[in-house]
C-alpha cells in the first residue's frame, strides 16, 4: 500500500509539472530573433523660431543642415475673442513670401533648403484693443509642418502634403 502510495504521488507530481509544458512549448514556437539593422531617415528636421514685440509674433522657420529640401506652412490658433491678424514680410521686389491657403494655413513661397531660415517672417499680429483688461495672459500658439519636396516625371518640384512616411521604402 505505502508503494502504491509513492507511486501515485510521484504520478501526480509528475503531471503537475507537464501541465505547464503546453504553455512553455507554445510561448518558444510562437517567436523568433531577428538580427541586423536597418535606418529610417524621415527627411527632414525644422524648427520655428518666434519673436513678440508690440504685439507681434514673427514666425520664421529653419531648416537643419542635414535635411533635405522641404516646403513649409505654418498657422496660429488663438481665443475667438481676440482679434488676430496676418502679413508676410515681402521680398526685394515687393512680393509676399507667404500666402493664404483655403485650409487656412499660410504657406512660405519658396523651397527651404538644407541650413536655410525662410528669408521673411509671418507677422502674426494681436490686435491689443481685443484682450480684456485684467487678462494677466493669452495664447496664440503657432503650428508649422514641413514636406519634403516631391518632383513629377519631369523634375518639376511639388507641394504634397499628404505625404506619408513607409518605413519598408525608407533609405
Amino acid at each position: 500500500m505505502k508503494k502504491k502510495n509513492i507511486l501515485l504521488a510521484a504520478l501526480a507530481a509528475v503531471m503537475v509539472l507537464t501541465s505547464a509544458v503546453g504553455a512553455a512549448n507554445a510561448y518558444f514556437t510562437t517567436n523568433t530573433a531577428a538580427a541586423g539593422t536597418r535606418t529610417l531617415h524621415v527627411g527632414s528636421d525644422t524648427d520655428i523660431e518666434e519673436e513678440f514685440s508690440q504685439w507681434v509674433k514673427y514666425v520664421r522657420v529653419t531648416n537643419s543642415d542635414t535635411s533635405q529640401p522641404v516646403y513649409v506652412r505654418a498657422r496660429a490658433f488663438y481665443g475667438s475673442q481676440y482679434r488676430v491678424s496676418f502679413e508676410s514680410e515681402l521680398d526685394a521686389s515687393g512680393a509676399a513670401m507667404w500666402t493664404l491657403g483655403s485650409d487656412g494655413y499660410y504657406y512660405y513661397r519658396d523651397i527651404l533648403g538644407a541650413g536655410e531660415t525662410t528669408q521673411a517672417a509671418l507677422k502674426v499680429m494681436i490686435d491689443a484693443d481685443s484682450i480684456p483688461e485684467g487678462t494677466e495672459s493669452f495664447n496664440v500658439t503657432v503650428v508649422y509642418e514641413a514636406s519634403p519636396v516631391q518632383y513629377d516625371s519631369e523634375g518639376n518640384p511639388y507641394q504634397n502634403w499628404n505625404v506619408t512616411l513607409d518605413p519598408m521604402t525608407a533609405q
